[in-house]
C-alpha cells in the first residue's frame, strides 16, 4: 500500500467569466509535457441539458522519481453553467471554473517492509531520521510544481478577462 506525504491540501482557484476549454486543455497537456509529468486522467464526466452544460474532470499527473517514488499533483476541475459565446469571429465558451489542487510524494517500498513490525519500524524510523532531507526535497518540487501550475492557470484566465 503506498504511502503518501501531502505537500499541498486542498488549494483552491476559482474564475468565472470567458476562456476557450480546447486552449484549456491544450495549456494542461503541455504544462505536464513541459514539466516531464505523465499524463494521467482519473475521470472525465460531462452532463448536458437543454438548458446549460457542465463538466467535471480529475486529472493527476506523475512525475516517477524512481522504483519507490512517484511526484503526484491531483486538479480536481469543475466546469459549471458552460455557455457557447462569439466574440468577434472566434467561439468561446463562458462558464465557472473551479480546480482544487492536491499535491504528495507517493512513496512505495512493497511488502517486505510491512511483513513484520520490526521491519515496519526500521523502515519508518529510517524515513523520519536519515531520508529526512532527502524526501523534504521532493516535496519542495512538487509543492513548487503545484505553485506554478496554478499562477500559470491563473495568468491564463486573465487573459480573457474583460477590460
Amino acid at each position: 500500500m503506498p504511502i503518501r506525504d501531502f505537500a499541498v491540501f486542498d488549494e483552491y482557484l476559482s474564475y468565472s467569466g470567458p476562456f476557450e476549454l480546447n486552449e484549456f486543455y491544450k495549456y494542461l497537456d503541455n504544462w505536464q509535457k513541459n514539466h516531464h509529468y505523465d499524463k494521467f486522467e482519473k475521470r472525465h464526466h460531462e452532463k448536458r441539458t437543454e438548458d446549460e452544460r457542465a463538466l467535471e474532470m480529475e486529472i493527476e499527473p506523475n512525475k516517477h522519481i524512481s522504483d519507490f517514488m512517484k511526484l503526484r499533483v491531483n486538479m480536481e476541475i469543475h466546469i459549471r453553467h458552460i455557455q457557447d459565446i462569439k466574440v468577434g469571429k472566434k467561439m468561446l465558451q463562458q462558464g465557472d471554473v473551479r480546480i482544487r489542487f492536491r499535491s504528495f510524494v507517493e512513496k512505495k517500498y512493497g511488502e517486505f517492509w510491512e511483513r513484520r513490525p520490526l521491519y515496519f519500524f526500521f523502515r519508518v524510523w529510517v524515513d523520519k531520521f536519515i531520508y529526512d532531507r532527502h524526501l523534504e526535497k521532493f516535496a519542495d518540487e512538487v509543492r513548487n510544481d503545484t505553485k506554478v501550475i496554478k499562477e500559470q492557470l491563473k495568468a491564463f484566465f486573465n487573459l480573457y478577462q474583460r477590460k
